[in-house]
């Protein structure tokens, strides 16, 4: 007993930094809901990075023209994340930035 209240210390800071943490309960795996990263990517990152892929896209799809590739991947985007996909989404990652989504204006169901 007295080892144990020797290591007490380690032992809390284990379980309540590595073994046990809060969760959104997205999927069944525990992996898949561990956020990685330290600090978010900018807004000028994100745009970057975004014209690049639509860039490729436009090259894959064989458009040209801005407007009308951008318009092909709303479509495109609209099927592959819809409405509801999209909130979950917008929540999760509301979270992982620490910002409360419910004040994002958005109504989360499951």
């Amino acid at each position: 007993m007295d080892h144990l209240w020797e290591k007490l210390g380690g032992v809390w800071g284990y379980l309540t930094q590595e073994w046990f943490s809060l969760r959104l309960p997205d999927d069944d795996k525990t992996e898949r809901r561990t956020f990685t990263g330290t600090s978010p990517a900018s807004i000028e990152w994100l745009l970057s990075h975004i014209s690049v892929c639509i860039t490729s896209c436009a090259a894959r799809l064989g458009i040209p023209d801005r407007k009308q590739v951008m318009a092909e991947l709303a479509t495109r985007i609209e099927k592959v994340c819809p409405d509801s996909r999209f909130q979950q989404e917008f929540v999760k990652r509301s979270i992982k930035l620490g910002k409360a989504p419910d004040l994002c204006g958005v109504t989360y169901e499951e």
